[in-house]
């Protein structure tokens, strides 16, 4: 005579009793102790840090994981640094509004893990210029300079390069 036992899952164990006379095989299925489950243990993201342009956005990549790294459900509540420069959307993506660094900060209960976040200027879309005034006398020294402007209107300063097509003016 043996016996077997085998875990099926975390669910059962199944035991099987063979004897060795022609009687029929006694099987008993008992129910095993439920399989405890790890609590969660930390927030991980996918990365260190979060790179946008003004106007953009993007969900990030996290997992709340137990001790052995498992990942278990759970939700997280956003938190930013700084709301001017990133925010978070209802439906979880960060979403960059003006130049500049914010931290993103996920909580899970007592858990937290944060996610820093740099804002760029969006695409250049215009120039406007600082000083509109385009004349200026003979002999007169003035300096001339612009903003620009992206989409999502952010100002930002900008280093150009003037140059003219009448070497004359210059």
């Amino acid at each position: 005579m043996f016996l077997t036992t085998r875990s099926l899952g975390a669910i059962l164990t199944v035991s099987i009793l063979v004897a060795c006379d022609p009687k029929p095989t006694a099987v008993e299925v008992e129910p095993a102790a439920q399989a405890k489950a790890l609590a969660p243990a930390k927030i991980v993201f996918a990365q260190e840090q979060l790179a946008l342009k003004t106007g953009e956005s993007k969900k990030p990549e996290f997992q709340i994981v137990d001790e052995a790294n498992a990942p278990v459900a759970g939700e997280v509540v956003w938190q930013s640094s700084d709301e001017k420069i990133a925010r978070v959307s209802a439906d979880g993506a960060i979403v960059a509004s003006s130049p500049g660094a914010a931290t993103m900060t996920a909580r899970a209960g007592q858990l937290s893990a944060s996610l820093a976040v740099t804002v760029t200027p969006g695409e250049l879309t215009a120039l406007e210029p600082e000083n509109p005034e385009s004349t200026i006398k003979k002999g007169e020294t003035r300096i001339f300079s612009c903003i620009g402007v992206d989409k999502a209107g952010n100002r930002f300063p900008i280093a150009l390069l003037w140059d003219t097509a009448d070497r004359k003016v210059i």
